[in-house]
């Protein structure tokens, strides 16, 4: 057993979505208010988007209240602004938009 990494199985696609964020867990960052922290993440999920990044698919395709469950062409190919950003990462925050 390797000692750095614990015997546990995440898939590929939750684990490149840990990748996209992972830069974020710093203590900079964990000062920031927790509406600041998920107005970053959700920077960090539109300009991933905006590039065409598919790693983008998982987290939105789970999360935005209108694009769960749509193939990963669907999702890439879609208009997708900051307030849907937004929208995404409150939801999978846990609060019901933006706005909570």
């Amino acid at each position: 057993m390797n000692e750095t990494e614990p015997d546990v199985y995440v898939c590929d696609a939750v684990r490149d979505v840990a990748r996209l964020h992972r830069d974020l867990l710093t203590g900079a960052f964990r000062r920031l208010s927790i509406r600041n922290q998920l107005d970053v993440q959700a920077k960090r999920l539109c300009e991933a988007h905006e590039s065409g990044d598919e790693v983008v698919v998982t987290q939105i395709g789970c999360w935005h209240p209108s694009l769960t469950g749509y193939p990963a062409a669907d999702i890439l190919s879609c208009d997708f602004t900051m307030s849907d950003a937004r929208e995404t990462i409150a939801r999978e925050s846990g609060f019901a938009n933006w706005e909570d």
